[in-house]
């Protein structure tokens, strides 16, 4: 015959259960140790957890009430803010006025090609993959791969020529710009 726990001895006839002994018998042995614990514990109180005891608050007064230094991020992250721009000044000025505008207009062609060569490049990768799509069995698996890459180097296409177009927009008078133009994500 099984040992049996009576649990909730004071709770009505209807919420009363039987546990097995087995049951409760691995938990039992935390209980000391819980309660060593607890008291060792409760021998290291010090002066602030019983000003928040005897507060009757929640929150941690001592702190509050604590005089010294307080430290804000914010005007730290504004000092740190202020040591790298004048780290970044003193570096700008030990390159010459003359070298770093030709450095500057140096690193702009070199930009400016980039983005000419990645635009013929992508135009290419259009041609090449319109092609295999065309040329491609409908039950191919490399078919979605291939279909959602054309429609990413389209849309890609498109957002430059409507910055382009933005651009231009832009730049004419205020009374004759008409309506501004929009992206059109079409084949190109």
């Amino acid at each position: 015959m099984r040992a049996m726990i009576r649990c909730g001895t004071h709770a009505p006839m209807s919420a009363r259960f039987l546990l097995p002994a087995r049951f409760l018998l691995p938990v039992l042995w935390l209980l000391p140790l819980s309660l060593l614990l607890s008291s060792t514990a409760e021998g290291k109180t010090d002066a602030a957890s019983e000003l928040q005891l005897t507060s009757g608050s929640s929150r941690n007064n001592v702190s509050e009430r604590k005089l010294g230094k307080i430290e804000r991020p914010t005007v730290s992250q504004r000092a740190t803010a202020k040591k790298r721009a004048k780290a970044s000044k003193r570096v700008a000025h030990q390159i010459p006025k003359v070298l770093r505008a030709s450095l500057e207009r140096k690193i702009e062609r070199r930009i400016t090609r980039n983005l000419t060569h990645a635009k013929k490049l992508r135009l290419e990768a259009i041609r090449l993959l319109t092609l295999f799509v065309d040329e491609t069995p409908k039950t191919e698996t490399e078919l979605p791969e291939a279909l959602l890459r054309l429609g990413e180097l389209e849309w890609e296409a498109a957002r430059d020529q409507f910055l382009v177009d933005f651009e231009r927009w832009e730049k004419l008078p205020a009374d004759g710009r008409g309506a501004p133009p929009h992206p059109k994500y079409g084949s190109p």
